[in-house]
């Protein structure tokens, strides 16, 4: 099957709201009383001066498995408290619902590539109610350089089977927060970077396919030129 466009989202901070996630993870790590909340801060503290991204999930696990105690039994309490308190909250970015809707209402195909850590990235997924759509779980930031994988002798992509099975598409659209996501993106494809949270160097060099816009609504209105009705 061939389609013209496929649409690739992010969701740390693109769809879900990932401070808010973090926020409701210690409050639920809190409640086994295994891991305190300011063993966690100080981690993420110390990972953020270095640049990097801290995976909550796997640092607190690391922690369980250093003490010899039953990781993924707690862990699995821990994520089961994380839901329970995650689901009275609208856990999605201003304008993320309405994103979705204009892609599932116009049966445009589309994915989520996020990355980071299995655990953290799925329990983020569940919280904020986009499990069930189609979804990959990278350990690679520059996702530009994923989906110049997907790019056959022809031109043409092959979506992977996760996303859609025995798909083609002519070209693929990246939705994503991070100038580092839009590296190595091929000539044929376009981005929409939104709300960049980066240097303005590096928001300077994204490449000409790149458009740079401060909310979702803004991608809305380009995937309506992109994909007109």
């Amino acid at each position: 099957m061939k389609v013209n466009t496929f649409y690739v989202l992010d969701f740390d901070r693109c769809l879900g709201r990932t401070e808010r996630l973090q926020e409701l993870l210690e409050n639920a790590v809190e409640t086994e009383d295994f891991v305190s909340l300011d063993m966690i801060q100080y981690a993420h503290t110390q990972v953020k001066k270095t640049g990097g991204s801290f995976d909550t999930a796997a640092y607190v696990r690391q922690v369980l498995k250093d003490r010899q105690l039953d990781v993924n039994r707690i862990w699995g309490k821990i994520e089961t408290s994380f839901l329970t308190l995650a689901s009275g909250e609208d856990l999605l970015e201003l304008y993320a619902r309405e994103l979705l809707d204009e892609l599932t209402n116009r049966q445009l195909p589309f994915g989520i590539l996020t990355y980071g850590g299995y655990e953290w990235q799925t329990a983020k997924l569940k919280a904020a109610g986009l499990y069930t759509i189609p979804h990959i779980i990278t350990s690679y930031k520059e996702k530009g350089k994923t989906i110049a994988g997907w790019q056959r002798q022809d031109g043409w992509f092959l979506i992977p089977r996760e996303f859609l099975n025995d798909t083609v598409t002519r070209t693929v659209v990246l939705i994503d927060d991070k100038p580092v996501s839009f590296q190595s993106l091929p000539p044929s494809t376009k981005g929409i970077c939104v709300a960049p949270q980066a240097p303005a160097q590096e928001i300077a060099a994204l490449p000409s396919s790149v458009t740079v816009v401060p909310d979702l609504k803004k991608a809305i209105d380009i995937i309506a030129t992109i994909d007109k009705p």
